[in-house]
């Protein structure tokens, strides 16, 4: 299940080689966000084997409006995952995989891995993620 999706990108990357994004996300990215709530990111870490106490959540209005604008669930920009109108629900299943997919876009963004990999081997990744964590599965290697 393909849960967010990525960014359009411009044609070239911005000064000092970074990719531009949407002003509607660079307005929300511009704000602080949340951190993983302690039991979820406990749970997450022991899952992906990764440290997450850097990503950032963004709940509110202004993200859900972003994501409409992009036609996406959620969207992550390196440490930020930007969630739509169905929200942050690690409580839930479908809840807890779109944020296993989208935390995996953050490893792979972070230089943890997919640097090397097409825009299809990278969501590849972020599915079988998601499909282990929603599963008790093994962990893929990201």
């Amino acid at each position: 299940m393909s849960t967010g999706r990525r960014i359009p990108r411009r044609a070239s990357a911005g000064r000092h080689g970074r990719l531009a994004v949407p002003a509607i996300a660079a307005d929300v990215l511009r704000r602080p966000g949340r951190p993983l709530d302690a039991a979820t990111r406990a749970s997450m870490e022991q899952r992906f084997g990764q440290d997450l106490g850097d990503i950032r959540l963004h709940t509110d209005a202004a993200a859900v409006q972003s994501a409409e604008a992009l036609s996406a669930r959620a969207y992550t920009v390196g440490r930020h995952i930007v969630f739509g109108p169905e929200g942050y629900a690690p409580q839930a299943p479908a809840g807890r995989q779109r944020l296993a997919h989208e935390l995996t876009h953050a490893i792979q963004q972070r230089g943890g891995g997919g640097a090397d990999l097409s825009s299809a081997q990278r969501e590849g990744e972020a599915r079988r993620a998601a499909h282990s964590v929603a599963t008790g599965a093994p962990m893929p290697a990201i």
